[in-house]
Order: C-alpha cells, then sequence, then structure tokens
C-alpha cells in the first residue's frame, strides 16, 4: 500500500507496470496531458495461487486444480488438463531458452471479490463485460524472469459456469499481452 510520486513526460499514453516478488505482474495505462498531472486509479495485486501442481508428463492425462474462489458471483475452481508428454519452453530474460519435461502450474484468479476489477492485469477494454480472469503461470517461467511459455500440445482450461450464462452462450475469450500492454482476442468459447 502506498502512493508515489512521479515526474514523466506528458503528451500521450503511459503504461505504468506493478511488480513485486510473489505476484503477477499488472498494468495500467493511462493518457497523460501536457504540464498536468493524473492520479492514477488504484490497485489491487494479487498473490500467486497456492495450490501448485508438478507436471511430470508420465500418466496420460495430468490435472491442476487452482484453490477454490468464493465471492457473491458464486464458486469456482480453475482446471488444467495436460496431455502426456507435454513439455514446456520459455526464454528467460538472459536469453537462455529452457525446454522442460517436468514444471510446475498454478492458475491465479484475479477477479474474486469486490477488489477483482482493480486486480486486473491491464486496463478493461469498455466494449468488454467484466466476468473472470486468470493468470495462468510456470513456476520456472516466473523464476527465469518471463511471462510468457509455450507448451509443446495443447493445455486444456475448464471452469464452472458460475455465473449460470444460458447453455450456447458465445463467451469472448482473450488474454493480456504485457509486452504490448493490451488485450489479445481469441477464438469464443
Amino acid at each position: 500500500a502506498g502512493t508515489f510520486s512521479m515526474a514523466v513526460n506528458g503528451g500521450g499514453p503511459l503504461t505504468f507496470q506493478y511488480e513485486r516478488s510473489g505476484y503477477p505482474t499488472i498494468q495500467r495505462t493511462e493518457d497523460i496531458p501536457w504540464q498536468d498531472y493524473v492520479v492514477m486509479p488504484d490497485v489491487v495485486m494479487t498473490p500467486y495461487d497456492t495450490n501448485v501442481t508438478t507436471i511430470t508428463g508420465v500418466p496420460a492425462i495430468q490435472v491442476h486444480r487452482a484453490t477454490t474462489s468464493r465471492d457473491t458471483d458464486g464458486t469456482r475452481t480453475a482446471t488444467l488438463f495436460f496431455q502426456q508428454n507435454t513439455t514446456c519452453t520459455f526464454t528467460g530474460t538472459s536469453g537462455v531458452t529452457q525446454n522442460l519435461a517436468t514444471y510446475n502450474v498454478r492458475v491465479t484468479e484475479f477477479t474474486v471479490g469486490r477488489n477483482g476489477p482493480n486486480a486486473m492485469p491491464g486496463n478493461l477494454d469498455p466494449e468488454v463485460g467484466y466476468t473472470y480472469c486468470s493468470e495462468f503461470s510456470v513456476d520456472e517461467a516466473v523464476a527465469a524472469g518471463t511471462s510468457k511459455a509455450t507448451f509443446s500440445k495443447p493445455v486444456l482450461f475448464y471452469l464452472e459456469n458460475y455465473l449460470s450464462f444460458p447453455v450456447g452462450t458465445s463467451v469472448p475469450v482473450g488474454s493480456y499481452d504485457l509486452d504490448s500492454a493490451g488485450w489479445i482476442p481469441d477464438t469464443n468459447g
């Protein structure tokens, strides 16, 4: 908790990045006018989920279940399914690429409780409704200083319909990219 004062060049958008060990990075982008000041919106940083699963690639399917979230929206548990022999590849800040057959995964939900909107990884586009957002992370990639990891096979994600959307409703899907400080749309679910 706290406040910070910074002098920056105005005249356009500026992205602020909030980092702390043990927490996913979040960003906020604001338009900074010339010769004026801006008060940034409050942010809430969410610690990485305590549930972690070591993926070894040995069984036919390995399952990771995040900590169950409960709030006024409902109860939900994020679940990831890894096919046998799914490897993980990432390049750390040192430039070294690692390809791991064994690695540790977590799913950290941002959208829990009344602070959820302030915990989002980045500004939410005005035309997108606030619903569910989580960070899928690999401990080894985080330790290497990168937020991007790729897998050799598709990793399946399951989440209960805790918002009671009608069956067959199109669900917008996207991810937040720290490098471009923006949301990247994907195929609707």
